[in-house]
């Protein structure tokens, strides 16, 4: 049972933010199950050729910043165009592609201009995963963008999008309204790969990264909610973390971090990758909103650390610094003497 600060904090991430290593190598053997499955229609010639060496790790799960529950993980699956072309209609966000003629598996999935519908190829993915006897249901994700796949066996369920590699060297994937958008994941692998050089850099006993982005993306979940998004607050966290680096303990991380926040959220989120523009797409209320409450809780910290301080000549200071704590995060974080089991 934790009675310090930092006691609490390595039970948290554990019990309540970090996905469970167990669970995890269960839900990467299940994907390349699913992979496997694809690659068995696709050599059918139930959905459209794979291309399966420019398959992409995706999301959050990938990235290892995905936190608890386990219960998305999102797939880029590459397929073939067999000599088809793309056209750029305006800058990244909108493309459409043309397949050959006489390609049967395509020819049903074009408009009446013929173009490739993303939501047609994503019903096509659909329709041949389900019979399969290892999944319950599939289903168009609410965004339009990715097929939603749920298990029968396991609690997690994965977004599939189906993607083409460009000749340009980027990927095409659904935007949802039956076209297709620009993305590359390999941009976000290498900046995360870029920042964790630099704090390592600046400080060889730096908290780990992805770890702190878990952290702040549970906070996130308490404070911010969905209205601010999953990817674009992970940008945020490691605008921080460049600019600044993380220090050896994680409560002067996060008191900073949130500072930080409170101040990035009142302007521009740039898309890394240069591909989306501005990330932050909040009205000046909501972005006044949530400013105010990272200031907030950046100020509860000052006190929780200051209380932590003092904690030689006080004994109730130490419980009095957990409270604080439990005050930003929620009661996921446990208070004085709490245990997780």
């Amino acid at each position: 049972m934790p009675y310090r600060v930092n006691a609490c904090f390595e039970d948290f991430i554990r019990y309540q933010v970090n996905l469970d290593p167990e669970r995890t190598k269960v839900a990467r053997i299940s994907r390349n199950n699913l992979l496997d499955n694809l690659k068995d229609l696709s050599n059918a010639g139930t959905i459209p050729k794979h291309y399966a060496e420019k398959n992409l790790p995706y999301g959050s799960f990938a990235r290892s910043t995905k936190i608890r529950p386990l219960d998305d993980i999102d797939l880029m699956v590459c397929l073939s165009a067999c000599g088809g072309h793309y056209t750029e209609v305006t800058r990244n966000t909108l493309y459409t592609i043309k397949m050959q003629e006489g390609l049967d598996i395509y020819d049903e999935l074009k408009d009446d201009d013929g173009n490739l519908n993303s939501r047609k190829l994503i019903n096509r993915i659909i329709k041949g995963l389900s019979p399969l006897r290892d999944y319950k249901k599939a289903e168009i994700k609410r965004n339009q963008e990715a097929a939603t796949l749920q298990l029968k066996s396991y609690e997690w369920n994965f977004d599939i999008v189906p993607c083409f590699y460009a000749t340009d060297d980027f990927y095409l994937i659904p935007d949802g309204a039956g076209n297709w958008k620009k993305t590359d994941p390999r941009i976000d692998a290498q900046r995360m790969a870029q920042v964790k050089s630099r704090v390592t850099l600046l400080n060889s006993n730096a908290k780990d990264v992805q770890t702190f982005i878990r952290l702040m993306k549970y906070w996130k979940k308490e404070k911010w909610s969905s209205c601010v998004g999953s990817y674009m607050f992970e940008q945020m966290v490691l605008n921080f973390a460049q600019s600044y680096g993380l220090k050896s303990d994680w409560q002067s991380n996060v008191q900073d971090c949130l500072l930080s926040l409170s101040r990035q959220i009142l302007g521009s989120v740039n898309d890394p990758k240069g591909m989306q523009g501005d990330l932050n797409d909040l009205d000046a209320n909501m972005r006044s909103r949530y400013s105010q409450i990272a200031y907030s809780d950046y100020n509860t910290l000052r006190n929780a650390i200051v209380s932590e301080a003092t904690s030689d000549m006080f004994h109730t200071s130490h419980e009095n610094a957990i409270a604080q704590w439990n005050e930003v995060f929620g009661d996921g974080f446990k208070r004085y003497g709490e245990s997780y089991i």
